[in-house]
């Protein structure tokens, strides 16, 4: 039955016709059955923004709009942040670009119950090479440590003269 004041009508009638009829109201409380959590993308690259939300919901499906505890912890279980929102409030979170790859756990509670959901964060091995001042810059843009070769081409004229540097 969904939570709220529903109204009843009561008949009875009697072995010897009689007959009544009564109306009454009924307030029926929510009572807390589970949390879902809304992640838009179970694995996504660093850098991503992403609307987290967690619901909790009661005995007909419906909403309730209590304050859950939510939680997002990092592949290492360390904590990423926490927050008191309402049921079904979007939370704006950006996974840095720098993001440690893995599985980043979701979690929010409300009292005795929970719910975990999974965030997969890719790996990204990538850099950005700039040409400055006659120097060449090397920037890691991934989110995992850049350990390989790079070959660099000097050109003067016709020569090409490959040097092979490791980072």
């Amino acid at each position: 039955i969904k939570s709220g004041e529903h109204e009843m009508l009561l008949e009875a009638k009697d072995e010897n016709a009689n007959i009544g009829s009564a109306k009454a109201t009924i307030k029926i409380i929510p009572v807390p059955k589970y949390i879902i959590n809304t992640v838009p993308n179970q694995s996504m690259a660093p850098g991503t923004k992403v609307q987290l939300s967690s619901s909790l919901y009661d005995q007909a499906g419906e909403v309730i709009g209590e304050t859950l505890d939510v939680q997002l912890l990092s592949p290492e279980n360390k904590l990423v942040f926490s927050k008191y929102t309402k049921s079904g409030e979007i939370i704006d979170y950006e996974f840095l670009q720098y993001s440690q790859p893995g599985t980043y756990t979701l979690q929010a509670s409300y009292k005795e119950l929970k719910a975990e959901s999974k965030i997969t964060i890719e790996e990204v091995k990538n850099v950005k090479v700039r040409y400055e001042n006659q120097t060449v810059m090397v920037e890691n843009i991934g989110n995992l440590f850049f350990n390989d070769e790079l070959t660099f081409l000097l050109q003067n004229g016709a020569s090409k003269i490959p040097i092979i540097k490791k980072l």
